[in-house]
């Protein structure tokens, strides 16, 4: 990692026609704002470093659009805080207003986000980071955009990402480390919401996988600590799983997998034991049968033979 790899990014724009200095710093963060026929203020300040950005906007009304034009952007779960002002948000055929005090996620994917401020003054935190959990988001049963419920959980990761949003680049390489480690445990506890809120305790089946997609990644995650978290014991929660065809041990190893095949997409050069001891796996040999396992033919298990 160089320094490169974390800059700050300040930008103002106050009349009707776009400098070129904010238009230049805009662009850095990955936002493309519409042109303008009414003067206009907006402030941008941001820092990005390798695998995250954090954004902090004031805007008078605007359009703008959050980009997902390179496989970098495309990787990433953006996260929209509205500290103040009224904010729309559309994806595809999606489309979600933002009040005061809201906080939505949106998954990876290429669309663009178009981003609408729609008070008089809108106060705006982007939150974008590249996240393993993040990107287990992709799948089709999932929403493009989800609004995130918890307003404790909100407010701690809004003070941690305005923070980042002003902080100047780190000087040391193990201060970036502890930055990007910071960035993903913030993007972690938001994408819990996600994960496993959406359905509760109503469907018992449906939280259970739900959570073992969050904690697969911990090597000691077993049957029984799945049916412990939910208050019922292990035989009723396998005889659940049972009745979908499924046992409890093989979904947590497909989830295992999931992991696995990402990171590999991410880097196929990765060494086979360190992809199977970040994604779950206590060996790369039971790595290998896991992904030959649930593949599907969509992941070439040989990359994992190193």
């Amino acid at each position: 990692m160089t320094k490169q790899q974390f800059e700050r990014i300040r930008g103002v724009w106050l009349n009707t026609d776009q400098p070129a200095p904010f238009a230049h710093a805009a662009a850095q963060t990955g936002v493309r704002f519409s042109n303008a026929t009414v003067p206009t203020r907006i402030s941008v300040s941001a820092l990005r470093g390798r695998d995250f950005i954090s954004i902090w906007l004031e805007c008078s009304p605007v359009e703008a659009t959050i980009l997902r034009d390179v496989p970098e952007r495309q990787a990433r779960t953006v996260f929209v805080f509205v500290n103040s002002g009224q904010v729309r948000l559309d994806v595809g055929h999606m489309s979600r207003t933002l009040q005061k005090g809201h906080v939505a996620a949106l998954r990876p994917g290429v669309e663009p986000i178009s981003f609408t401020a729609l008070g008089d003054q809108s106060d705006v935190l982007v939150f974008s980071i590249k996240s393993m959990l993040g990107l287990t988001m992709r799948r089709a049963d999932e929403a493009a955009i989800q609004v995130l419920p918890e307003p404790s959980l909100n407010a701690f990761a809004f003070g941690a990402c305005f923070g980042l949003a002003q902080a100047v680049p780190p000087r040391t390489r193990q201060a970036e480390r502890e930055l990007d480690d910071a960035a993903g445990a913030v993007a972690r506890s938001l994408l819990k919401q996600w994960v496993v809120s959406r359905e509760g305790q109503a469907d018992l089946y449906r939280a259970a996988v739900r959570f073992i997609r969050v904690h697969a990644i911990d090597q000691a995650l077993t049957p029984r600590q799945v049916a412990t978290e939910f208050g019922v014991s292990e035989r009723k929660l396998q005889a659940l799983f049972q009745q979908a065809d499924e046992t409890i041990v093989r979904v947590i190893r497909r989830s295992r997998a999931e992991f696995a095949s990402i990171l590999l997409d991410d880097d196929p050069g990765h060494d086979a034991a360190v992809v199977a001891a970040r994604s779950g796996f206590t060996s790369a040999k039971l790595m290998r049968a896991a992904l030959h396992e649930h593949a599907g033919g969509e992941v070439d298990v040989r990359r994992a033979v190193a």
